[in-house]
């Protein structure tokens, strides 16, 4: 239960299964925890052991077991069914509970809202709700689940729709464990047991305590409310309060990391702050200014001016659901390298070197000079801005392109990601050696060898089309590439040979994957081609700046 048993960590190992780690020497993580809970003066415990423990979590954690008074948890029976996580990016250790099918039974719905508070085996509960900041957030997150998780309606809408799924299941069922009665008895005794708790907590004189009211949180920059920050700029935050017992005070809490621990900075009323007038109850406060493509996590706390100085937070989720904005890329001077192409499901469209058929990202360089592209970045998400970078000596030929393979096996070659794309839609990005943004696109839904391209080719902005995989994107847009174009042909998928069909003489070009010519010729009405000796994949059959796609199966 987190009690400290001494330095030496062979001392804890008859109490806690080590399950698996990827650190060195995982057992000095829980000792120096247990140490700092246990040990520190309680005026220094908020911060002390908020270096080492999640503490915001683990007050949820506590909330929610106390809330459904939880059987099997920290909090009761041997201070089991609970597991910690050591989080590498933090160097946090947390709690998480691993067992919820003992909660609400009838002879624990009078537990205290500060259950076993005051025994010493219990740290968690005996040492962080002796701390009134820890104590105030607790009660706060504690709110947040009777509001969110226990009102009566709620409940019992969502125990109706769980009913009308397996009621009709239930009553046939030829091996109960208990009768159809019981079943329908246990519905209703479990909704009746929610509300007894419900009330039972809210008697609680600390749990009634009203906090204050926050509302319109917004951040303001040059470029408007809730806009994203440029580079440098300084960011700042205004709430709403308003409390019945008066404000002791106003925090914003913000952080430039995407996880690990929250800077404090108050916020006031003085019209001072970019608060509006001074006493119109809007606060301000300012988060310092942030580097390019930094994301930025903030949340508002209130207390109130009553004897506890009760809290409340906005988002009501706080820390794990909180606001936030990122502040935007630097541009890259023009390169002449660009984003091309992007391909989210490739299913017959081009092979890789390995013979499979894997996501891909097109780039085309428009100048007369080969590109240097070793140490750039390509992502697919902005807040892992660097998430896979290319090999040193990756270049891209002048007016040439260069093909990026999409399939999170790094093994199979220099030019595969550590990540895949998502065919319901992402955002690539393009940094070079320096971190700043080359280029961008964002995509939504594709279809299987549906390819998003610039149109004109490498300077357009782009649409879904056919794919022109490591080639021009002359071609027309997906939705017009129909026999109307005045082009067919027949079978597709073919074999041995394909006919061609036009409505006049045109001149036909059929261009495999990597955009190399493997016939063309005049078709006036009807011609019929051998492809016996093509490799089988995926080839275009164009006329002018009209393609379609030609599929060939030996």
């Amino acid at each position: 239960a987190l009690n400290y048993l001494g330095s030496d960590s062979t001392d804890y190992q008859d109490y806690y299964t080590l399950q698996n780690f990827k650190t060195t020497n995982p057992w000095d993580n829980l000792v120096k925890v247990c140490d700092e809970l246990n040990n520190t003066p309680l005026a220094q415990l908020e911060d002390s052991v908020g270096k080492y423990m999640n503490t915001d979590r683990v007050l949820w954690t506590l909330a929610a077991e106390v809330a459904f008074a939880d059987d099997d948890s920290y909090i009761h029976k041997g201070k089991n069914d609970y597991s910690l996580y050591y989080e590498p990016e933090s160097g946090w250790l947390t709690t998480h509970e691993i067992d919820g099918n003992s909660v609400l039974t009838t002879s624990n719905l009078n537990w205290s809202a500060f259950y076993h508070e005051t025994d010493a085996n219990y740290p968690l509960m005996h040492r962080l709700f002796a701390v009134p900041a820890l104590r105030q957030r607790y009660l706060a997150h504690l709110r947040t689940m009777i509001t969110d998780c226990m009102d009566p309606t709620v409940v019992g809408d969502l125990l109706d729709s769980y009913m009308a799924m397996v009621d009709t299941i239930v009553l046939n069922d030829p091996k109960k464990l208990m009768t159809y009665a019981q079943f329908t008895a246990g519905v209703t005794g479990l909704e009746n047991n929610v509300t007894t708790r419900r009330n039972n907590l809210l008697a609680n004189p600390e749990v009634a305590q009203q906090a204050p009211v926050i509302t319109n949180v917004e951040h303001d920059v040059n470029d408007g409310l809730n806009a994203s920050p440029a580079d440098g700029e300084a960011v700042d935050v205004r709430a709403t309060v308003t409390s019945s017992n008066g404000i002791s005070g106003v925090t914003l809490y913000w952080s430039n990391r995407q996880t690990g621990i929250f800077s404090k900075v108050a916020m006031l009323d003085d019209g001072a702050h970019n608060d509006g007038a001074s006493g119109d109850g809007v606060y301000g406060g300012q988060i310092p200014a942030q580097s390019g493509g930094t994301l930025v996590r903030y949340y508002v706390q209130a207390a109130g001016n009553n004897t506890a100085k009760s809290v409340r937070y906005a988002p009501p989720g706080a820390e794990h659901d909180v606001f936030f904005y990122q502040h935007k890329f630097v541009p890259a001077p023009t390169t002449g390298v660009v984003i091309n192409e992007v391909m989210a499901d490739n299913v017959s469209t081009a092979m890789d070197e390995n013979a499979q058929y894997e996501d891909w990202i097109e780039l085309h360089n428009n100048t007369g000079q080969s590109v240097q592209l070793g140490l750039w970045f390509i992502s697919d998400s902005p807040f892992e801005p660097y998430k896979w970078r290319m090999p040193v000596g990756t270049q891209i030929p002048a007016n040439g392109y260069l093909i990026i393979w999409c399939d999170e096996d790094e093994g199979q070659g220099d030019l595969h990601t550590n990540y895949k794309l998502s065919n319901g839609g992402e955002r690539i990005l393009l940094f070079n050696p320096d971190s700043l943004l080359v280029d961008e696109t964002t995509f939504g839904d594709l279809d299987p060898d549906e390819g998003w391209a610039r149109i004109p080719n490498g300077t357009g902005p782009f649409q879904q089309q056919w794919p022109t995989f490591a080639a021009h994107n002359g071609f027309v847009g997906v939705e017009e590439a129909t026999e109307a174009s005045g082009l067919s042909f027949y079978p597709n998928p073919a074999d041995h040979s394909v006919v061609l069909v036009t409505e006049d003489q045109e001149n036909v070009q059929v261009l495999d994957a990597t955009a190399r010519q493997v016939w063309s010729g005049t078709v006036n009405g009807q011609r019929t081609i051998s492809t016996g000796t093509w490799a089988e994949g995926t080839y275009m059959v164009r006329i002018g700046d009209r393609a379609q796609q030609l599929v060939i199966l030996h």
